[in-house]
């Protein structure tokens, strides 16, 4: 499978390292996705080459954190989840 780089050009890799630093966020292989995003009472999100950070990640992880979309896209440029 190609691409180390979301469509919006974030590397994968720092999503991931970000990713794992939030509580009751789970990261598992996928079929059809490289990676899926898993937490309770919501639908999976996929993370992979063809994921539009900005569009699918940012959403779904402000409604699994309560943080705002734009708290969460900064965090994803910054690199730096809050704690």
């Amino acid at each position: 499978m190609g691409g180390k780089k979301t469509r919006d050009g974030h590397k994968i890799s720092d999503l991931t390292k970000l990713i794992r630093k939030i509580g009751g966020i789970e990261i598992v292989s996928g079929s059809k996705h490289r990676l899926l995003l898993k937490t309770e009472n919501q639908r999976a999100c996929p993370l992979g080459p063809s994921t539009h950070a900005r569009q699918m990640l940012v959403p779904w992880l402000a409604q699994a954190t309560g943080y705002q979309n734009k708290e969460v896209y900064s965090a994803i440029q910054s690199r730096r989840w809050y704690n």
